[in-house]
């Protein structure tokens, strides 16, 4: 059997345990949750520009009401009350494309289209032209653009500003400003960036992969999800839910019959 290695934690001491080599109980008293987040995952701490951008993206995806993973945690721990922990990963499976997973995905068409600008020595507006083509012709919906409540998201314009005056660059908020236009030229209405989108730019500007896209999200989310759960527990709310779910279905299947 080959040897198990990871670079980031050593906790097999009788007197100390150590994250990326720095003892925790000293990051325990110099730090904080933001600088140990990124240094656990890249493996060095932050600087002052992106502890700050971090925390930011942090703040922005703490809850949004009833959204599916809430509804999910809340009717788990109403139906298994000893199960804490089950309720949140079950708030947590329901993160996906359609709530939260398309911060991985929309990185991805950013990280992608720059890379692909700068190969073809193409302008943003014409990848961008590229790109809302391509979905469109896919079928496929183009992530980190629209939004079902908000007209505009109040997240975004502070998450850029907070970035821009962190001092990074901004090709791939560029990139998304760009898609935005096109979309909203080709189909003659307006479209929000939302919050998903706008993460995937910054954290696109900031060097980081794509596929760290659903992880920002889910360490913020699940703060709020600790939330619905405990309130869930003192105030329930799952009659109304069981309410709603009875008054919003209608059976539309075969009537009954025998075998």
């Amino acid at each position: 059997m080959s040897e198990l290695r990871t670079s980031i934690t050593d906790g097999y001491y009788p007197d100390k345990i150590l994250i990326r080599g720095y003892k925790i109980d000293e990051l325990m008293k110099k730090k904080n949750f933001v600088d140990v987040i990124f240094l656990t995952i890249f493996g060095r701490l932050p600087t002052e520009a992106e502890y700050r951008v971090l925390n930011s993206i942090l703040v922005s995806c703490v809850d949004h009401g009833f959204a599916p993973s809430a509804l999910t945690s809340r009717l788990v721990i109403g139906a298994a009350p000893e199960a804490f922990q089950g309720a949140i990963a079950a708030g947590i499976l329901c993160m996906g494309e359609l709530h939260g997973g398309a911060i991985e995905s929309c990185a991805k068409m950013l990280q992608e289209g720059v890379a692909r600008a700068e190969k073809e020595g193409k302008s943003f507006k014409e990848i961008a032209e590229k790109i809302v083509h391509e979905y469109w012709v896919e079928g496929k919906v183009i992530p980190g653009i629209g939004h079902p409540f908000h007209k505009v998201d109040p997240r975004v314009d502070p998450l850029f500003e907070i970035a821009k005056e962190a001092g990074f660059p901004a090709k791939h908020v560029e990139l998304l400003k760009a898609i935005k236009e096109v979309m909203e030229r080709d189909y003659g209405r307006k479209f929000p960036i939302n919050i998903d989108g706008a993460i995937a730019a910054v954290i696109s500007d900031m060097g980081i992969d794509y596929r760290l896209g659903k992880a920002f999200f889910i360490m913020s989310r699940v703060v709020g999800l600790v939330a619905h759960v405990y309130e869930e527990i003192k105030r329930p709310a799952m009659d109304p839910i069981r309410d709603m779910a009875r008054s919003k279905y209608k059976y539309d299947g075969p009537p009954e019959r025998s075998l």
